[in-house]
């Protein structure tokens, strides 16, 4: 039996947060408050024990698990992964099932936590073999019109098509390079009515069909047939949106301005936040790290430390934690249901769908960086550990890079390499 660790690094306590923990300044005593704060999903990752303890947590998890499974619990480190077993598949997470297939374990990706939440569009961090993590540069991007990524050689690369610029079933390259972070915004009002914002250069640049509420911050309601930069901005560090009504950034300075519904229609100063996202009813919420990631285009979804949750009294999906991305998407005769509509990726790189312990793994098992997905539409996309790209669903304007309706199973659209992942990968 292999085990696997994860090292812990890059820590931020809860208490600096100002997160209502008992915390004593160096984090690092056990204290009354943490179960309280594990049921209210707020907690420091670090009060389950001394300093002195901490070095010594990447020991067996076959052995120690429920003490890792509280201290995962917490997440932003896991410290020891659970042991891949040749009779039982993947074991040690709550959500293990015979469907899992045993896989060595490679590079993971690392899920959003309190003390580190995640933008829409993108996978910055894995993890490698040895524990180590490092900064990922994957961007991946799924609408009902097209699906777009960042190809390893730079350029950003379409197919389908967004706006007016038609690339058919192959992907294109656009004439951006080297982006960072990408949002497609569905097809509406218009029968090409979509459109796409790119970060690259730390500068954000916007394309498509424009809104009454002035979106892409030009300060009119004009389309933009080509890509166009947003604002003078050249210290973006990343963008977010609830329904594509409005679109905002966040600087590197901690300035958030916003474009569109309830801003106006040149990029307004909204506040100042470490972390901001947009909810689908249009609110910001600044500083809320009980949301850690919301689903991309869309914020109907929402990662806590609960696992993935979509709609308000919808039920948690996955193990807690653990989850990495994911949303809901349209299933036959554009139907949403709690069950199959429901996909996630979690840091054990699979990625499942529906309701219940008896989902079925999506993709294959132990093989998935990222995954991208969209409210409008059942197609999804995942880049595997080889940079290639894999999508299953419908196929409208030949977005999925092939020709046909549609991809009834997971099939490799682009071959390993393609994908931009980072790591040395």
């Amino acid at each position: 039996m292999t085990n696997k660790s994860r090292a812990a690094s890059g820590l931020v306590f809860a208490c600096a947060l100002g997160l209502p923990m008992a915390c004593d300044g160096s984090g690092g005593q056990r204290d009354a408050a943490t179960a309280a704060g594990l049921d209210a999903g707020i907690c420091n990752p670090l009060s389950f024990c001394a300093p002195d303890e901490r070095a010594s947590l990447t020991e067996d998890c076959s052995e120690e698990e429920e003490r890792c499974r509280k201290i995962a619990a917490c997440d932003e480190a896991v410290f020891c992964r659970p042991a891949v077993s040749a009779d039982a598949g993947r074991t040690g997470r709550p959500d293990a099932g015979p469907q899992d297939v045993d896989t060595e374990v490679g590079w993971l990706p690392v899920a959003p936590s309190a003390v580190r939440p995640m933008w829409q569009g993108q996978q910055r961090v894995l993890v490698g073999p040895n524990g180590t993590e490092c900064d990922a540069k994957i961007a991946l991007a799924v609408g009902d019109q097209a699906v777009c990524y960042t190809h390893s050689s730079g350029p950003l690369l379409c197919a389908g098509r967004v706006f007016e610029q038609t690339y058919g079933p192959a992907f294109t390259d656009t004439g951006l390079s080297h982006v960072d972070q990408l949002l497609l915004s569905f097809t509406a009002n218009a029968e090409n009515g979509n459109g796409i914002v790119a970060v690259t250069g730390a500068r954000v640049y916007v394309m498509g069909k424009n809104t009454i509420y002035g979106r892409w911050g030009q300060g009119d309601t004009a389309d933009l047939p080509a890509f166009t930069l947003w604002g003078t901005f050249e210290n973006v560090a990343a963008v977010t949106t609830g329904t594509f009504d409005r679109i905002c950034a966040k600087l590197t300075d901690g300035s958030v301005w916003c474009s569109g519904y309830g801003s106006g229609m040149t990029p307004t100063f909204e506040g100042e936040a470490d972390w901001v996202w947009e909810s689908d009813s249009g609110d910001l919420s600044f500083n809320d790290f009980g949301v850690w990631r919301v689903s991309p285009f869309r914020a109907e979804c929402v990662i806590r430390q609960s696992g993935l949750q979509c709609g308000v009294d919808g039920p948690p999906h996955g193990a807690t934690g653990h989850v990495v991305a994911g949303g809901r998407r349209e299933v036959e005769g554009g139907a949403f249901d709690a069950g199959s509509s429901v996909c996630w990726l979690d840091d054990e790189a699979v990625v499942r769908c529906g309701a219940g312990a008896g989902h079925a793994a999506m993709f294959a098992p132990g093989r998935v960086l990222f995954l991208a997905m969209q409210y409008y539409t059942d197609s999804m996309c995942a880049v595997y550990d080889d940079g290639s790209l894999w999508c299953v669903g419908s196929n409208q304007m030949g977005k999925l890079g092939v020709t046909g309706a549609s991809l009834s199973v997971a099939t490799e659209v682009q071959p390993p390499g393609s994908v931009r992942i980072g790591c040395g990968l």
